[in-house]
């Protein structure tokens, strides 16, 4: 007797194993995690820094100028580009984690040496404008002046040149001219400083160290204006090179003057050239000027550069000697002669000392 099969027992459909696919999350997991880890260490390194380390290493403070609209990526990218800072990515950090980066102010600043990230966010968060230190030599142009200016606050030289030929300025000034009035000394401007200001600044500096009782009473002295005491002072600071003998020089002119001579300065030529001063060639003494004194007697009508006080103190109190004409002997310093005679000697002597 056959037997009919027994049935077979029903399996449950073989459900997917959980734990696999819970290892498959860990493991996507974890690097994850190590990255934002290693990322917040990298950033608290990157804020330490900014907190604790100079943006650089220069002794000496440096200018820059920020300009408006550019944002905190491209502030970063002006100071990098100065080497003011180190790293843009540590400045831009630190500029967001302080609260800062929307506050920052264009301007003109003055960064000291030694800055960490956050002094120089405080720093250019007051949207400071910071002057720098100009210092204007004796003896220089309204011209050169004004290519001092341009090379170190980067103005425009023409339209300084411009404003201290203008008589109208000038005149708002309290002066007849302005060449010869502009006081050499170190002065502090701002890149954005008007011509005329820096003119007022200068002209107010001279009129203090000349508009006294004493330059008035020396000048007197003298017989002289003390426009013209100016006038000659500028021709001894063109002609002195060493400092001892700017008394003998005004001497020599004085002497000059007192007997109707011809000043015959090289300083006056060199003013009446139009790209000058330089070195002068026998033509030059030839040219057409109210300045030149080759060709005409007297002062010429005014300064041919900005004399310092030295030059004026040698005018008003001059040596007193005979000499009437002086050679420059290569050294920086001259050869004093009573007698044209004499005088050819010494050039002479010079010329010899030149030759190979």
């Amino acid at each position: 007797m056959s037997r009919s099969p027994s049935p077979r027992p029903i399996r449950p459909p073989v459900q997917p194993v959980a734990a696999p696919a819970r290892q498959r999350s860990g493991c996507g997991c974890l690097p994850l995690l190590v990255l934002l880890i290693v990322a917040a260490a990298a950033l608290g390194y990157l804020l330490f820094s900014g907190w604790n380390t100079p943006v650089r290493s220069k002794t000496a403070p440096q200018y820059v100028r920020v300009r408006s609209g550019l944002g905190v990526d491209g502030i970063a990218a002006t100071l990098d580009s100065l080497g003011i800072i180190r790293h843009r990515s540590v400045f831009v950090a630190a500029a967001w984690a302080s609260g800062t980066a929307r506050k920052l102010q264009a301007g003109f600043y003055r960064v000291p040496s030694k800055l960490t990230e956050w002094e120089l966010l405080r720093l250019l968060r007051k949207g400071k404008v910071s002057g720098i230190p100009v210092t204007i030599p004796e003896g220089l142009t309204a011209r050169q002046i004004g290519g001092v200016l341009h090379r170190t606050i980067g103005i425009d030289s023409a339209g300084f040149v411009q404003a201290t030929r203008d008589s109208a300025v000038a005149h708002r000034l309290g002066e007849p001219l302005l060449e010869g009035r502009l006081m050499p000394a170190t002065y502090t401007f701002t890149p954005d400083e008007a011509p005329e200001s820096i003119l007022k600044q200068l002209v107010a500096a001279h009129r203090r160290m000349f508009d006294t009782e004493d330059v008035r009473a020396g000048a007197a002295r003298l017989n002289l204006t003390p426009d013209e005491v100016l006038t000659l002072a500028s021709i001894v600071e063109g002609e002195a090179q060493a400092p001892e003998e700017r008394r003998r020089i005004a001497g020599v002119y004085l002497n000059r003057l007192r007997i109707g001579m011809r000043l015959q300065a090289d300083p006056t030529v060199q003013y009446a050239l139009p790209r000058g001063p330089r070195r002068l060639f026998l033509r030059d003494y030839r040219i057409e000027s109210p300045y030149n004194t080759y060709l005409h007697s007297g002062l010429p009508p005014g300064p041919v550069n900005n004399p310092g006080r030295a030059s004026v103190d040698a005018v008003l109190d001059p040596e007193q000697h005979e000499f009437l004409y002086f050679v420059a002997d290569g050294t920086g310093h001259h050869i004093f002669t009573k007698t044209y005679e004499a005088h050819q000697d010494a050039v002479r002597t010079v010329q010899r000392r030149r030759s190979p």
